[in-house]
């Protein structure tokens, strides 16, 4: 199952960048997931890179230490964009982990708010400089 970047399915770069974004936001190192599957974190690493092909069997193994679907390794490569960046960068992975270890609802709804309306602020203080 192994192959080449080169010549590599942009699908199978994508699920290896959707792995390593939804280990990120569980908080775990490649380390962890490599032990819990019992290879090694380089295996982990080819396979987030898009170096080695992942099985089905696999996935499946990888959704149950992630606790997630094995859906959600193909969440947006319906788009016609398989070969895009995922969206999350380490620093969004890990404040997503923390966000939802978060336990108090209305904690998270404030600071939701609070990040919506910096965010709010950042785009009209963008749109008032270029005037």
């Amino acid at each position: 199952m192994a192959g080449t970047a080169k010549n590599m399915h942009p699908v199978d770069r994508f699920v290896g960048r959707r792995l390593r974004a939804l280990r990120l936001m569980r908080g775990m190192t490649q380390a962890a997931v490599a032990a819990r599957l019992g290879i090694s974190f380089q295996q982990v690493q080819k396979y987030e890179i898009g170096h080695n092909r992942m099985s089905a069997g696999r996935l499946y193994d990888l959704a149950t230490i992630l606790d997630c679907t094995m859906s959600d390794f193909f969440e947006g490569v319906d788009r016609n964009e398989p070969d895009r960046p995922v969206g999350l960068d380490d620093e969004s992975a890990r404040l997503a982990h923390m966000f939802r270890k978060i336990p108090d609802s209305r904690a998270k709804d404030t600071l939701f708010e609070l990040v919506r309306s910096m965010t709010a602020d950042a785009g009209s203080a963008r749109d008032a400089s270029s005037d």
